[in-house]
């Protein structure tokens, strides 16, 4: 399923809330422009890719995009409904986001060839890791925190034996979503 044209979308928004996500987004428009300034100036920005501006957007709006453009607008989730929009599959939350797609995003989010998308992603990653290793924690605002807690050793339980079996302490990463990931995801 190929994802809609910025432009079809963004069309089908009020001119007020058009400015207000233009504020959001920090973009510089000319006074009192006219809608389809408006529309352009979106689609063109590099801080307004079409997947970022639909996370702003209300559950209402996003089921207006679907009708302009001629997809389905069932669905209570605003992940689902976006999903649907941007092209990808949302089979009930079953489908993974590869690194390599990741780096593929992030290329064409920002306009970076996909060999420094790659650096990036690498870097971010290693630094998080290494930050975990040394028992800090990571707090991302708006996205969430990860740390590792301790697991003490304990006793288990072979399931298919029924023997007891002496599992030893370790660390584990643990990811705690920030309260704006709940609200886009829940």
């Amino acid at each position: 399923m190929a994802s809609i044209d910025q432009r079809d979308a963004f069309d089908v928004l009020t001119v007020p809330r058009l400015l207000e996500i233009a504020a959001d987004l920090g973009l510089e428009l000319a006074p009192r422009p006219l809608k389809s300034e408006l529309v352009e100036a979106l689609a063109r920005s590099r801080r307004a890719p079409l997947a970022r501006v639909l996370t702003l957007l209300r559950r209402d709006e996003l089921k207006a995009i679907c009708r302009a453009v001629g997809l389905d607008d069932s669905g209570r989730q605003k992940s689902g409904i976006i999903d649907r929009i941007l092209g990808r599959d949302s089979d009930g939350g079953t489908s993974t986001l590869t690194k390599a797609e990741l780096i593929e995003a992030v290329a064409a989010t920002t306009g970076m060839l996909k060999k420094d998308a790659d650096t990036v992603v690498n870097a971010t990653f290693e630094t998080m890791i290494q930050s975990l290793r040394g028992g800090s924690k990571i707090e991302i605002r708006g996205f969430g925190s990860f740390r590792l807690r301790e697991r003490q050793a304990r006793i288990g339980r072979n399931p298919r034996t029924g023997v007891e079996v002496e599992v030893p302490a370790k660390r584990v990463c643990y990811f705690k979503p920030g309260k704006t990931l709940k609200q886009i995801v829940g």
